[in-house]
């Protein structure tokens, strides 16, 4: 009876817009709900004491539904500079999920990172009827890299020889030598041609002296002056002419040489 009494008192306690609430057997249904204005934080029930299914709101504490798992990883933790991840989440007992840089999202998916220029940080929110939970990976984006340089010179190698010719004395008149320089067909002069990836300006040196060329192009040059040997037989001297370009970007400056040599022989016939 006293318990009776008890529950009957309970429920003239309870706010009137108190609804019909399931069957109680053997206690308070764990059946977590807000608390009412007025009302401690507890259960909804039934009285199945005499009389029966009077509504009644049990002053016991309610256990909160359990907080969702989440769970967040990135298919590449590391990129170069401008590359791109995948993060892939999933979760258990949430309604709604939200990821940084994306907004809203389902509860469980992937998404594609745009172009990263620095390490970045994603964290997923999600939220379910026991709170909410987060979890965060970083993707790592390796520095920048200098500028990459081609620079080619056309044709790299020159062949010239000095030939020379005894002619013996004629007319009353001694005799004497005579001298000619030929170039292997003819070609006295070449290209310089260079181009540079994550570059901003571009300067071409040689022997001290230099011009600015932009990042990308072209300029003639003449083969190295020729350094004739004086006997023969003997080996070629050679000389040569080193070019080097120099580039400068966002992520530091890079160089790259080239020499062009020029064979000089001598012959005497």
């Amino acid at each position: 009876m006293k318990q009776t009494a008890l529950l009957i008192f309970i429920a003239l306690a309870a706010p009137p817009s108190l609804a019909r609430c399931i069957t109680v057997q053997d206690g308070p249904v764990k059946l977590c709900q807000p608390a009412q204005a007025g009302q401690p934080a507890g259960n909804k029930g039934t009285s199945s004491q005499t009389p029966p299914n009077i509504p009644c709101w049990y002053k016991v504490s309610c256990s909160a539904g359990n907080r969702p798992q989440v769970q967040l990883s990135a298919q590449a933790q590391s990129v170069a500079y401008g590359g791109k991840s995948v993060v892939e989440w999933t979760s258990q007992g949430a309604s709604s999920c939200s990821l940084t840089s994306f907004g809203s999202v389902p509860t469980s998916g992937s998404r594609t990172t745009p172009p990263l220029s620095s390490t970045k940080t994603y964290t997923v929110t999600c939220t379910g009827a026991g709170g909410s939970a987060s979890q965060s990976v970083t993707v790592d984006v390796q520095p920048q890299p200098g500028p990459a340089i081609t620079l080619t010179a056309s044709p790299s190698q020159f062949n010239t020889s000095r030939v020379c010719r005894t002619e013996p004395p004629a007319g009353g008149w001694g005799g004497g030598s005579r001298c000619g320089n030929n170039w292997a067909g003819g070609i006295t002069q070449g290209t310089l041609t260079w181009s540079a990836t994550n570059a901003t300006s571009c300067t071409i040196y040689k022997d001290g002296s230099h011009f600015s060329g932009g990042t990308s192009g072209s300029k003639g040059y003449y083969a190295p002056s020729p350094n004739y040997p004086s006997t023969d037989p003997s080996p070629a001297n050679v000389t040569t002419d080193t070019y080097k370009a120099v580039c400068t970007g966002p992520g530091g400056t890079s160089s790259k040489s080239v020499t062009v040599k020029t064979y000089a022989r001598f012959f005497l016939r």
